[in-house]
C-alpha cells in the first residue's frame, strides 16, 4: 500500500495531456513489440506479469491482514456455515427496514463467530448454489483463514484486470511495464481499496467479466466458464452472454457460456430445495421492488434519496424510488444507444468490445444497487478510451476527466459534509456514466485506422448490423 500511495502521488501532479501521452507511449511501444504475433499465438500474460500478479496477491494479504473488516465477505461465509449445517432454510434473511441487517437467531448465532473480525456481517443474497459450494470451504479452514485467502486472490484480480483492461483494447499480452501503471491506478481507487477493508469479491469478479471478453475469440471455452461463473455470483454479466450470441465471431464463447450458465441453474434445482430457491426469488423480487439508501449505494435512486435515509441505519429501504429516478436513466438510455448506433457506422473494428463494456457499465449504473466497489469496471472503458482515442480528440477527454472520480479522496463514500469533506456524493455514479456515454460514441474520437468512411444513413447502419451477426465484420 506505501509503494502505491508513493506512485500515485508521483504520477498526480503530471499535467493531463502530458499523462496521457505516457500511457499512450507504453502502449505503443508494447505494440511495436508484439505486433508480429498473432492474436491467437499470445499469450494472456507475460512471466513477468505473473509475477507481478502473485506479489499483489502477497501485497492484498499484507495490507488486509493490517488494516480490514471482511463484513461483506462474512455474509458468504455464514451462509456456507448455515448450509453446511442443515439450516439452509435460514439463509435468507434480511431485515424488511435495513438492508445491512440479517435477522432470526440463526444468523445472530453464527454472526456471533466471526464478530471479532467482521462485526457487521450482512445478509446472504446470492444464488443458493453459491452457498452450497461454500459450505465445505467454511469446514475446511476458518474464517479469518478464508479471509486471507480471499485477500490474495482479490490481489491477484487487480493485476490479472488490469491486464485484461489493456489486452482487451490493444488485443496483444500486457508489457509490464503498461502493466504496472494500471495496476498501481486499479489498486489505488476507492473501488480496489473499499474491497480489500469489507472483503469483497468485485476484484475477482470483474477479472473474471474481463479476462472472459478478452479470450472470446482465442479460447471460447475459457471465456465461456469464466463469464458463467461472474453470472453465477451476480446476474448482470449475463446481458454480455446476450450480446456475445449477437456477434458472430463471439457467439462460440456465448454458447458456451450460456450452456453453463444453464448447468449452474440445473445443478441449483438439484442441490437446492425448493423452499430455499422459492425465498431467493422472493428475496430477488423484494430489492427490485425497494429502493437501498446508503453512502455507499451510488445508484441513482439512492442519490436522490439520501434525504429519506433513518438516522443509524446502515443500509435504508424505502418503498419507492424518487419519480424522476426513471426519467433520468431513460435519458441516458437513449443517449447511449444513439451514440452507439452513430459508431456503429462510423467504426470498423472494436465494434463488440465497445457494445459489451457499455452494456455492461449501463446495466451497472443504472441499477438500483451500486456499491462503491462497482466502480471498478469504470477502469475498462478508461482503457479504451486512452487505446482507440485520436491523440488530439476533445471527445475522449471528455470522458477521461472523470477519471479522477475513481480515486481516493473523492470516490470514497460521501457520508456528510463535516464526515467526508474531500468526498463527492455524485462521484461513483459520475465516473460510471460519462465513461460509458463517450466510449458509445467512440465514433467521434477513434483514431483515423478503426475509422469508416460510412455515411450516416439508414442502409450504414444496416449494413453494418449485417456485418457483425454475420462475422463479416
Amino acid at each position: 500500500m506505501p509503494l502505491g500511495i508513493f506512485m500515485f502521488l508521483l504520477v498526480w501532479p503530471l499535467h493531463w495531456s502530458t499523462a496521457v501521452s505516457i500511457v499512450r507511449f507504453c502502449l505503443c511501444f508494447q505494440g511495436d513489440r508484439m505486433s508480429h504475433m498473432s492474436e491467437r499465438s499470445q499469450s494472456f500474460l507475460t512471466p513477468l506479469g505473473w509475477l507481478l500478479a502473485l506479489f499483489a496477491g502477497w501485497a492484498a494479504w499484507w495490507q488486509g491482514s493490517r488494516n480490514s473488516q471482511p463484513d461483506d465477505w462474512a455474509s458468504l461465509w455464514v451462509g456456507g456455515r448455515i448450509v453446511a449445517d442443515g439450516h439452509a432454510d435460514s439463509l435468507y434473511s434480511i431485515d424488511p427496514t435495513d438492508f445491512g441487517n440479517p435477522t432470526g437467531p440463526v444468523w445472530a448465532e453464527y454472526g456471533e463467530k466471526v464478530s471479532d473480525l467482521a462485526p457487521f456481517a450482512h445478509p446472504f443474497v446470492h444464488n443458493p448454489l453459491v452457498a452450497y459450494v461454500l459450505a465445505p470451504v467454511t469446514q475446511l479452514m476458518s474464517f479469518s483463514t478464508s479471509a486471507s485467502v480471499l485477500l490474495v486472490l482479490s490481489g491477484i484480480s487487480v493485476v490479472l484486470f488490469s491486464a485484461g483492461c489493456i489486452n482487451l483494447w490493444t488485443r496483444q499480452t500486457p508489457q509490464i511495464v503498461p502493466l504496472i501503471i494500471a495496476s498501481v491506478a486499479v489498486w489505488v481507487s476507492a473501488s480496489t481499496q473499499l474491497s480489500f477493508w469489507i472483503g469483497q469479491t468485485t476484484p475477482i469478479i470483474m477479472m473474471l467479466i474481463v479476462v472472459g471478453l478478452c479470450m472470446s475469440v482465442r479460447r471460447p471455452w475459457l471465456s465461456g466458464l469464466l463469464l458463467s461463473i461472474a453470472v453465477l455470483i451476480k446476474l448482470t454479466p449475463v446481458l454480455i452472454v446476450v450480446i456475445m450470441l449477437i456477434f458472430a465471431k463471439r457467439r462460440r464463447a456465448g454458447v458456451w457460456a450460456a450452456g453453463l450458465s444453464l448447468l449452474w441453474g440445473l445443478l441449483t434445482l438439484i442441490v437446492a430445495p425448493g423452499p430455499v430457491i422459492g425465498a431467493w426469488l422472493q428475496t430477488l423480487g423484494w430489492l427490485g421492488s425497494k429502493t437501498l439508501v446508503s453512502p455507499i449505494n451510488q445508484s441513482l435512486a439512492s442519490l436522490l434519496a439520501r434525504g429519506q435515509q433513518p438516522e443509524g441505519s446502515i443500509v435504508a429501504v424505502i418503498d419507492e424510488a424518487p419519480a424522476s429516478v426513471m426519467w433520468w436513466s431513460f435519458g441516458i438510455v437513449l443517449v447511449t444507444i444513439a451514440l452507439f448506433l452513430f459508431s456503429l457506422i462510423r467504426l470498423k473494428d472494436f465494434r463488440f468490445e465497445i457494445c459489451a463494456v457499455v452494456a455492461f457499465l449501463g446495466v451497472t449504473a443504472l441499477a438500483g444497487i451500486v456499491w462503491t466497489h462497482y466502480t471498478m469496471v469504470a477502469f475498462v472503458a478508461v482503457a479504451g478510451l486512452v487505446v482507440l482515442s485520436e491523440k488530439t480528440s476533445w471527445w475522449a477527454v471528455l470522458g477521461l476527466l472523470p477519471a479522477v472520480l475513481l480515486f481516493p479522496p473523492f470516490g470514497e463514500a460521501f457520508v456528510s459534509a463535516e464526515r467526508t469533506p474531500n468526498s463527492l456524493m455524485w462521484a461513483g455514479f459520475l465516473s460510471l456514466v460519462i465513461p460509458m456515454i463517450v466510449l458509445a460514441g467512440m465514433g467521434l474520437g477513434a483514431r483515423p485506422e478503426i475509422r469508416s468512411e460510412r455515411t450516416l444513413r439508414w442502409g450504414s447502419l444496416v449494413a453494418s448490423v449485417k456485418e457483425i451477426v454475420s462475422g463479416r465484420g
